[in-house]
This record gives C-alpha cells, structure tokens and sequence, in this order.
C-alpha cells in the first residue's frame, strides 16, 4: 500500500478532513500530505507519516497500544473497548521512531478500512 493510501485510511479513521497536496522533496519522491483548511488558505499539513507529535495524537485519540521491542514496533489498533482489529509489526531497521509513525499510521488505515 502506498503512502498516500495509507494516509488516505488514517484520516478517514481521525477524521481528518481536507485536501491532498503533494510535494516533491529533492530526492524526487512523492511526499503526502492532508492539508488542512481551504485550498486558497493552507493552514497546515497532516502527516503522521513524518511528524512524530501527529503520530502520537493519531494514536491517542484512536486508543492504540504501542510496544516498541529490540527489532520492531507493534501497534494494536481498537475498533472500540474490546475489540482489537489486530497487530501491526513494523521493522524499524535502525529508525525506531520511524517504524513507530509507520506502524501507527499503518493501524489507523486497518481500522480505516472498516469505517463506510
């Protein structure tokens, strides 16, 4: 699944309403973004792909569970009280924060899915 994609099921799950602008950092890939507010009057952009704060208010508000283990992150999502929709396991390689973002945004996309 791509960024945008995942990104696309995390809001969806936040409720996050917006716009999607994407920019083009200088190694040439595609970075998205939800901006925030009207297209003529940006007045921020929703990442939690890559900012650690919007990550955990994402996790927070959608009572996830995080353990970070010696080679992993895992990230329990809840679909309410009792009901886990399942683990996410996410390798970080080096880059625990990284792989924390990812697990979570990740997680919100799984309950994304099942929202209509």
């Amino acid at each position: 699944m791509s960024d945008r994609e995942l990104l696309e099921l995390a809001t969806k799950a936040a409720g996050v309403a917006g716009y999607w602008v994407e920019k083009r950092p200088e190694d040439g890939h595609p970075r998205y973004s939800c901006g925030i507010g009207k297209a003529s009057q940006l007045t921020s952009l929703w990442n939690p792909l890559a900012d650690d704060g919007q990550a955990l208010r994402l996790a927070v508000d959608l009572q996830m569970t995080i353990e970070v283990c010696a080679n992993d992150v895992a990230v329990s999502p809840r679909l309410g009280p009792l009901q886990v929709v399942g683990e996410v396991y996410v390798n970080h390689n080096g880059s625990k924060s990284a792989a924390t973002r990812r697990a979570i945004v990740r997680a919100a996309a799984a309950i994304g899915r099942t929202l209509p």
